[in-house]
């Protein structure tokens, strides 16, 4: 929990949180300079996680940290520990000069042979006014592993906070609504071969002559019949956009020895009926981090719980061996 003046002690609403500083004695530093010009500085000490409120993280060091990839989702000023310095010999917030102290700065000296792409600040600040990184995602995160669910959690607030949209649906729900678009991608397939029957039918009338009242009356029969099957095949497919996902994020530990062979069994119906229907990339939540950090969109495919690389990545020990064994005789 967040202390009382830590969470609510700051008067003039910036809030500061770290990542990549250590020890607790330096943080304590940078919680008394801020304290001195009215912000807050919520501590590790107090709360690792993200907090929401947060306007401006201090970074010690470029690592893909909960709060590094959350700052970025966010779009607020990533600044190093000089910022809170200059700003405290300055007596004031150098605000003016965000720009410069942001890590987004090409001239940063934070940016010296660092791994990671950071667009500038003004650039994130765009993004998120647009809706975020992941404003057009619509996924569901499953991940569980000896530490219960707080990685799956810390990914699905951190796509929320890039503008996805995230289901919160277990093995068993997904499942449910798999077999549910099977079905409605069948009766689509229905829809659209009735569908291009009665435009064949009234193509033929328009052909014949056009002549007497019987002639007329099938004519508008078959139009009224178009218009309203194509109105139904529109809500169709809007339901269908709806509850179809982009990405099911997760971890290729999931595939075998999970935390019980029973939901590693369920996992493993879910990817197969996947495979058969709805084809949705099921992918590494690394995938994640690595759109918010590589210049070019990774592309998902590379990403797929199932690939040799990522297997290597993500397992280790006993589980890796056993992963690599079942992807070559899968191959």
């Amino acid at each position: 929990m967040v202390g009382p003046s830590e969470g609510n002690g700051g008067t003039n609403g910036m809030v500061f949180m770290c990542t990549g500083i250590q020890p607790d004695t330096k943080q304590n530093e940078l919680y008394l300079a801020t304290k001195k010009l009215n912000a807050t500085f919520i501590r590790d000490k107090n709360t690792k996680t993200y907090d929401l409120r947060t306007t401006h993280l201090v970074v010690g060091s470029l690592l893909k940290t909960e709060k590094f990839l959350c700052a970025l989702a966010a779009g607020i000023p990533l600044v190093g520990e000089d910022f809170i310095w200059e700003s405290e010999r300055e007596g004031r917030w150098l605000q003016d000069k965000i720009q410069e102290f942001d890590i987004g700065n090409p001239e940063h000296p934070m940016r010296t042979n660092s791994k990671f792409f950071i667009p500038t600040l003004s650039e994130r600040q765009a993004v998120k006014a647009s809706g975020g990184t992941f404003k057009e995602w619509h996924v569901v995160v499953l991940i569980e592993n000896k530490d219960g669910n707080r990685q799956q959690e810390i990914y699905r607030r951190l796509l929320e906070i890039g503008g996805a949209k995230v289901e919160r649906w277990t093995i068993k729900h997904l499942q449910d609504q798999m077999k549910e678009i099977e079905e409605r991608q069948s009766k689509l397939k229905e829809m659209n071969k009735q569908l291009e029957d009665i435009k064949k039918d009234l193509l033929d009338i328009k052909k014949k002559i056009r002549s007497g009242k019987e002639m007329r009356l099938e004519r508008k029969e078959k139009e009224v019949n178009c218009e309203k099957m194509a109105r139904k095949k529109a809500e169709f497919e809007d339901h269908l956009r709806a509850v179809t996902l982009d990405f099911i994020i997760s971890h290729p530990n999931m595939l075998i020895n999970p935390i019980n062979q029973k939901q590693g069994d369920a996992f493993q119906e879910l990817l197969n009926h996947n495979d058969r229907t709805a084809k949705v990339p099921v992918v590494a939540y690394v995938f994640v981090g690595d759109c918010l950090t590589k210049e070019v969109w990774p592309k998902a495919q590379n990403y797929n719980i199932k690939e040799e690389q990522i297997i290597r990545l993500l397992c280790s020990g006993e589980r890796k061996t056993e992963m690599l064994k079942a992807h070559l005789e899968d191959n």
